[in-house]
C-alpha cells in the first residue's frame, strides 16, 4: 500500500519521470506538470468546528459591492473605483498608487480586464482569483502574450475562459493573479465601526467568498466529530467538489449551533491522511460523511482523491480551539504507512509531527478574522502545482590567477538551489587546482583536504568535501563555502546608493536605523503588514547567499596573500569576499532593488520569480607596474562595471582602488527603464574631442 507520503511526494515526483506525459522543461530551470485534461487542483479543508468556533469575534462590516467607500480614504491612497487593481501569487493587496490599474468594464477589446470569468466574483466580492493570467504586450513584430507588468494597461486574459491561442502551462504564465476592484481596496483602508459576530459566520462567508472568487479548483472538507462523546472523530464531510459547489455546502456543513466539543486536530490530520492515501478508515465513521469519500463505506476503505498522480493537493488546517489528543489518535498516528520511518513517532501531542510529515502540501491560515487570509489560501492552492526544479547548479568559474607571489591558481565556484519559490538560496565555494596527470588532462579540482572536489558524475562538489573556506566538510549544498562564513548581522557592511554622499558613508548603510529607508523606498504600500525595520534586519541577518546564477564570479588578486572575490546574486547584493577567507568584506545593492526585498523575505512560492543583480560584470584594471596598488594620481584605476541584466536596465560603476571602500563612480540607464542591462560592457581608450572626458581618455 502506497503511504500518504509517497502520494503527497509523487505529486512532484511525477513531473522528473522521464517521458512522463505530466513534464515540459521550461528556461528557468524548472520543470512543470501541465495536469491533464479534466483534472484540478484540490484543496482540502480541516475545519475545526469544535466549541472555539460558537465564540463571537469582532471584526469590520463585511464588504459591501454597493457601497462606494472612496469617501472614508484620504485621496493621496484613494482607488479608482472604476478600475482593477493586481498583485502575483499570495501576499498583501497591491497598492494602487503603484500601477496604473485595468479598466474594469472596457469599452473596447483590445484593452483592461478581458476576463469574463472575474465578472461576477469582482461585481459580487470585489476579489478574484485567476489561476493564470496573461497580458498583450506590444511590438514591431505584432506583439505576444505575457506575465502582467505592473505599469501596462493592455488586455489581460485569465485561464478561466479557456483562450486557447495562450499556453496556459508555459512560463511565465504560471503562476495565479488576484485581482482586486478599486472599490475593494478602498474598503480595505476605509475606518469602520467593529461589529460581533459568530465565528462560524465569518468563516463561512470568508470562505465562500474565496472559494467563489477562485473556481479552478476542487475543494473537499474534513470536519470533526463529537458523535461519540469523549471519543476523538473527524470525517471527510464533502469529498472533491467544484468550488463554487462547496462554497454553497458551507452554510450548512458549518454553524454556529452545530460546534460543540474538543478540537481534534491531530485525530483531523490523522483521518485526512488515511483518506488521501485511500487506506483504512480511522475515525471517519460518522454517518455524516460523504459517501463519495469511500470506496467501501462497509469495509471501511476509502477512494483516494489523489487521481491522477500528480494532481496538486493542499491541506488548509483552519483551527480556532486548543488542540487536544488522546491515545486512539496516537495509536492511529503510528501506525499511518511511512509516518514514525519518516518522523520518529509521536506521543501525546501528534500535531507538529503530522504537521511537518504533511508539510510539502500544507498551507498555513495564521488568522480567521483576516479578510484576506482565506483568499491568499486559495491563490496558494491555486498555484501548488508539481513544478519541480532542476538540482543544483554550478556557475561557470572564476579563475584565481597564480602570481603576485601566489605560487599555484584557484577557482572560485557560485552555487544555486533553485526553488519554486521567490527566492532561490545559494553560496560561493573555492578550490584548489592539481595538475596530477599529462596537460592534456586538464587540472583537477581540489579541496583544502587535497582529495577531488567534484563529483565525476555530477560535477557538483563531492558529499564531505571541503572548500577552501569551509572548517568542516561540507554537509549540504548551502552549509560551508561563504554562506558559511557570513558576518553576524551587526558586523556587515552593506551599501545602497540612497545619497550624493560617499557610498560607504553612514549616510548610504543598509541599517534598521537610517531613516532614509522609508516605506517608498522599500516599495511598501498601505497594505504591506511589514515595517522597513523588519525588512533591513531581516536582509543583514540571512545566513546565506542569494543564487549567484550562471555567471563567473570576479576574481580580484591584489597580493600573495590579499584580494576579493566580487559575486552578484539574485537577491540583488553584490558581495565582495575576502579571497583567502571567503568573509563577506563589504556588500552593494543598487536602490532600484530595495522595493523587492520585502517579497524576497516573504518567500511566496512561485514559478516565475523577479530578479536581482543579473547582468554581466567587466573588472577593468589600469596597473602598469603591475604592483597590485592602484595610484589614482598615476593615472592607474581599478574599476567594476555591472548591468542589472534581467534586474533592470541599469548599469553602475564602482571605483575599487582601494578594495575595502568602494566608490560609486557613475550610474546609466540607457533606455530609461524599458529595456534590461544585459548586453556586456567595454572599456577601451578613444580620444573625444571637446568631450570633456577624464584622463587616459578611457570610455
Amino acid at each position: 500500500m502506497r503511504t500518504i507520503a509517497d502520494h503527497l511526494r509523487g505529486l512532484l515526483l511525477a513531473a522528473a519521470i522521464a517521458g512522463s506525459p505530466c513534464v515540459v522543461a521550461d528556461e528557468a530551470w524548472l520543470q512543470r506538470a501541465p495536469l491533464p485534461p479534466g483534472t484540478r487542483p484540490l484543496l482540502v479543508l480541516v475545519v475545526d468546528n469544535s466549541a472555539a468556533l460558537a465564540g463571537n469575534v469582532t471584526v469590520r462590516p463585511p464588504y459591501d459591492p454597493a457601497t462606494d467607500y472612496a469617501a472614508g480614504v484620504p485621496e493621496e491612497t484613494r482607488c479608482d473605483p472604476e478600475r482593477v487593481y493586481w498583485r502575483r501569487g499570495a501576499g498583501p493587496a497591491p497598492d494602487c498608487g503603484r500601477q496604473p490599474g485595468l479598466e474594469a468594464a472596457p469599452a473596447t477589446p483590445d484593452s483592461g480586464l478581458q476576463c469574463a470569468a472575474a465578472s461576477g466574483p469582482l461585481e459580487r466580492h470585489g476579489v478574484f482569483i485567476a489561476a493564470r493570467a496573461a497580458q498583450w504586450q506590444a511590438a514591431a513584430a505584432g506583439g505576444y502574450w505575457a506575465a502582467p507588468a505592473p505599469t501596462s494597461v493592455h488586455t489581460l486574459r485569465c485561464s478561466a475562459d479557456g483562450a486557447s491561442n495562450i499556453d496556459w502551462n508555459l512560463p511565465p504564465l504560471g503562476d495565479p493573479y488576484l485581482l482586486y476592484t478599486g472599490n475593494y481596496l478602498n474598503w480595505l483602508q476605509s475606518e469602520a465601526t467593529p461589529v460581533e459576530e459568530p465565528l462560524a459566520n465569518l468563516l463561512v462567508r470568508a470562505l465562500a467568498t474565496a472559494l467563489e472568487a477562485g473556481g479552478e479548483l476542487e475543494v473537499a472538507v474534513v470536519l470533526l466529530s463529537q458523535a461519540t462523546p469523549g471519543a476523538a472523530g473527524a470525517y471527510v464531510a464533502l469529498a472533491p467538489a467544484p468550488a463554487g459547489t462547496a462554497a454553497q455546502r458551507l452554510a450548512e456543513l458549518l454553524t454556529a449551533e452545530s460546534a460543540a466539543g474538543p478540537a481534534w486536530i491531530s485525530t483531523a490530520l490523522v483521518e485526512t491522511a488515511a483518506w488521501l492515501s485511500g487506506s483504512t478508515v480511522h475515525f471517519g465513521t460518522d454517518a455524516r460523511a460523504d459517501p463519495a469519500a469511500f470506496a467501501d463505506r462497509a469495509a471501511g476503505e476509502y477512494r483516494s482523491p489523489i487521481v491522477p498522480a500528480c494532481r496538486p493537493v493542499s491541506i488548509a488546517v483552519l483551527a480556532a480551539g486548543t488542540p487536544v489528543q488522546d491515545a486512539a489518535t496516537t495509536l492511529a498516528a503510528n501506525a499511518l504507512p511511512g509516518f514514525a520511518a519518516a518522523t520518529g513517532g509521536c506521543d501525546s501531542d501528534c500535531l507538529p509531527a503530522l504537521s511537518a510529515w504533511l508539510a510539502a502540501t500544507s498551507i498555513p491560515v495564521q488568522d480567521l478574522t483576516d479578510p484576506l487570509a482565506l483568499v491568499n489560501l486559495v491563490a496558494r492552492s491555486l498555484g501548488h502545482d508539481a513544478a519541480v526544479p532542476a538540482g543544483p547548479q554550478l556557475s561557470a568559474a572564476g579563475i584565481v590567477p597564480a602570481g603576485m607571489g601566489a605560487a599555484t591558481p584557484g577557482i572560485v565556484y557560485g552555487l544555486t538551489l533553485p526553488l519554486r519559490r521567490e527566492r532561490w538560496p545559494g553560496n560561493a565555494l573555492a578550490y584548489d587546482l592539481a595538475w596530477n596527470g599529462p596537460g592534456f588532462e586538464g587540472p583537477t579540482v581540489i579541496d583544502r583536504d587535497g582529495e577531488a572536489a567534484l563529483d565525476a558524475a555530477t560535477g557538483l562538489p563531492r558529499s564531505g568535501s571541503r572548500s577552501l573556506w569551509s572548517d568542516a566538510a561540507d554537509t549540504g549544498w548551502l552549509s560551508g563555502g561563504a554562506a558559511g562564513r557570513l558576518p553576524a548581522a551587526a558586523a556587515r557592511r552593506l551599501f545602497s546608493n540612497l545619497t550624493t554622499a560617499p557610498l560607504t558613508d553612514p549616510a548610504n548603510r543598509l541599517d534598521s536605523d537610517n531613516p532614509r529607508l522609508d516605506r517608498e523606498l522599500l516599495g511598501l504600500g498601505a497594505h504591506d503588514p511589514e515595517t522597513p525595520a523588519e525588512v533591513i534586519d531581516w536582509l543583514r541577518s540571512l545566513l546565506q547567499l542569494g543564487d549567484p546564477g550562471p555567471a563567473a564570479p570576479v576574481v580580484l588578486r591584489i597580493s600573495a596573500d590579499d584580494g576579493l572575490v566580487l559575486i552578484a546574486t539574485q537577491d540583488g547584493l553584490l558581495h565582495a569576499l575576502d579571497l583567502a577567507t571567503g568573509v563577506e568584506q563589504w556588500a552593494f545593492l543598487p536602490q532600484e532593488l530595495l522595493a523587492r526585498l520585502a517579497g524576497l523575505r516573504r518567500d511566496e512560492p512561485t514559478t516565475l520569480r523577479s530578479h536581482g543583480l543579473d547582468g554581466p560584470m567587466l573588472l577593468h584594471q589600469h596597473d602598469p607596474d603591475h604592483d597590485g596598488a592602484i595610484d589614482p594620481s598615476a593615472g592607474e584605476h581599478r574599476w567594476l562595471i555591472l548591468g542589472l541584466g534581467r534586474g533592470g536596465s541599469g548599469y553602475y560603476a564602482l571605483d575599487l582602488a582601494l578594495p575595502a571602500e568602494p566608490r560609486l563612480l557613475w550610474t546609466f540607464d540607457p533606455s530609461g527603464g524599458t529595456a534590461e542591462g544585459r548586453p556586456e560592457p567595454v572599456v577601451t581608450r578613444l580620444s573625444i574631442a571637446d568631450s570633456g572626458q577624464s584622463a587616459g581618455d578611457w570610455v
